[in-house]
């Protein structure tokens, strides 16, 4: 569980390799909380109540062309090609929609804790909508298998079927 990303940060200076990094530590908590391996040993509920509140509290405004409510892990979109935006705003965002949604279905009390909790997850997750989950030019239909298996993952899909007015559009995509 070491390296596990403890808090959402944003890269500063925004370093390709460092943003990669960024969005494999997200994958990479999405993966053990969803399999079980977080909370465990080296990564605690108070961890991730820590990471959850930096997410909701993180939650980005506008960075020039992109609007607020992303998860992005570049500090802004100056000059960002479009592949870009999906690997290091789009997918980040999706990555922490899934976490967001997971804890939420799991620790229903954590969340609760969490002022703005459910504000900012409905933000993202209409944030996430705004390239209607697509990976970009040849990747297009690559990148939205990839969107949809990150947001399954985090039981996106499930938490929409019980609530779909909380993101319809997503819950629409997402059937």
């Amino acid at each position: 569980m070491n390296g596990l990303p403890k808090a959402f940060a944003v890269v500063n200076p925004p370093t390709v390799t460092a943003m990669i990094k960024a969005v494999d530590g997200l994958r990479r908590l999405l993966e053990a909380l969803t399999s079980g391996q977080a909370p465990a040993l080296g990564f605690s509920d108070t961890d991730l109540h820590a990471f959850c509140r930096s997410a909701v509290t993180g939650q980005r405004g506008s960075l020039g062309r992109t609007q607020p409510g992303s998860w992005s892990v570049a500090a802004n979109d100056a000059g960002m090609p479009a592949d870009a935006r999906v690997d290091f705003v789009f997918t980040p965002t999706y990555i922490v929609v899934a976490i967001l949604t997971s804890a939420l279905q799991r620790f229903p009390r954590l969340a609760s804790d969490i002022h703005g909790y459910e504000d900012a997850l409905r933000r993202g997750m209409e944030f996430a909508m705004l390239r209607g989950l697509q990976g970009h030019g040849v990747e297009a239909v690559e990148g939205a298998a990839d969107a949809r298996r990150i947001l399954r993952l985090g039981g996106v899909d499930r938490f929409l079927r019980r609530h779909p007015d909380f993101c319809p559009a997503l819950a629409e995509a997402l059937e």
